[in-house]
């Protein structure tokens, strides 16, 4: 007497690459917000870019950039607004990972894109006040949005956290054979 084969339940791993396949949805909304999220971690990225032009940039009386030796050039300089520049520059690289990794794991995890999109928009433009704030010498208002930008990140990472554990708990076992 042959038994029907059974359905095996889903996992938890299966739902979850189901979770990624809302990039193909129909939904344009939804496809929408997680693309513009995507960019915002593109925009992140370029950002330290950015900064050290503005270091390179030639001033009035000051030493031309030497491409041979940036380092040193840098070292060497005195102007506020390239030292100021080069720190905005650095922080920018110590900003990306933890913010690309919360938009990542958001996105894994299930979390509504257009918050993951809205936060995404949130930290680039702060990050990018950031740097405007950095250049100008304004450290209250760098520290505030310094602070601001970093509660995007936290926020990401955290609903990403919470949506995982969510999942988690709703999570069925399949039968054993």
């Amino acid at each position: 007497m042959a038994v029907a084969a059974q359905p095996a339940r889903p996992t938890l791993l299966l739902r979850r690459a189901k979770s990624l396949g809302s990039l193909c949805t129909r939904d344009p909304v939804s496809r929408m917000s997680i693309s513009i999220a995507y960019w915002c971690v593109l925009a992140a990225a370029l950002q330290p870019y950015l900064w050290i032009l503005v270091a390179k940039l030639p001033r009035a009386g000051g030493d031309r950039y030497d491409n041979r030796d940036p380092r040193i050039w840098l070292a060497h300089q005195t102007d506020p607004r390239t030292q100021r520049a080069n720190a905005a520059h650095q922080n920018s690289f110590e900003a990306f990972g933890p913010f690309a990794a919360g938009v990542v794991l958001a996105q894994v995890a299930g979390v509504d894109h257009t918050t993951i999109a809205s936060l995404a928009v949130a930290f680039v433009l702060l990050r990018l006040c950031f740097g405007i704030f950095y250049l100008t010498g304004r450290s209250t208002l760098r520290s505030l949005v310094w602070a601001a930008a970093f509660a995007c990140v936290i926020a990401l990472l955290a609903q990403a956290a919470w949506a995982a554990a969510a999942a988690a708990a709703t999570a069925t076992v399949p039968a054993s054979p």
